[in-house]
């Protein structure tokens, strides 16, 4: 009964070093490499690479690793311990980065209603993120071709389409950050949301003073 008690403590040690084990490895491919030297600007959201975790589909999280997402390819990449850009394989749910230089953590998640030309996998970054209602940006990379005059050569730039989004009632809405909107949108509380802008010195082209409003609006409900 002793020998059968280390055996089966043994077997349970074995499995939670392979669990372990298991969490601590991603599974990825590489990355085709792309030339953008001709461009003007960048694909991604940040050039350099970003410390950050990500949570997969079925709930795996992995901390601590080197993450960079493309905007124009809306993709999130990983770097391999040989330095490789890698894709993941496995189906992400949400991933956050550590942006130091802002000093805070940046959250991004997919999964919600397609809009747009977006889908179930587009990542938006959460502004406010709330049981009743999320608010979520939206930027999006795109490719802008022009030929100066009297040039036979054609300039290639990487261009920004920041769109904001409210995630509701199972729906997706279309928000523009503005006194107009916000008061139109919390038009049964629009006294006091508009005597807290005032008084916040809110700032509309701000996420962090645009969270601060969702956040008053839904907490005083």
């Amino acid at each position: 009964m002793k020998k059968f008690s280390i055996t089966l403590l043994f077997i349970s040690f074995i499995a939670l070093n392979l669990k372990a084990q298991y969490v601590k490895d991603i599974n990825g491919k590489p990355v085709m490499s792309k030339d953008f030297t001709n461009f003007t600007g960048t694909p991604y959201l940040y050039d350099n690479w970003t410390n950050g975790s990500i949570t997969t589909e079925d709930g795996k999280i992995y901390t601590n690793r080197a993450l960079k997402y493309d905007l124009f390819e809306d993709v999130l990449y990983f770097k391999s311990a040989k330095g490789e850009s890698m894709t993941f394989l496995e189906s992400l749910r949400s991933f956050e980065l550590d942006n130091s230089e802002l000093d805070n953590k940046e959250v991004y998640k997919n999964g919600f209603p397609p809009i747009d030309n977006l889908t179930t996998l587009s990542y938006y970054k959460l502004i406010y993120d709330g049981t009743i209602a999320s608010l979520l940006m939206k930027n999006k990379k795109y490719i802008s071709e022009s030929k100066p005059y009297n040039s036979s050569t054609t300039e290639k730039k990487f261009v920004d389409i920041i769109t904001y989004y409210i995630f509701r009632n199972g729906k997706m809405e279309k928000f523009k950050p503005s006194k107009k909107e916000i008061l139109t949108l919390f038009s049964d509380k629009s006294e006091q949301i508009n005597e807290f802008i005032k008084s916040s010195n809110i700032d509309y082209k701000n996420d962090e003073d645009l969270a601060k409003v969702f956040d008053f609006y839904y907490t005083s409900k």
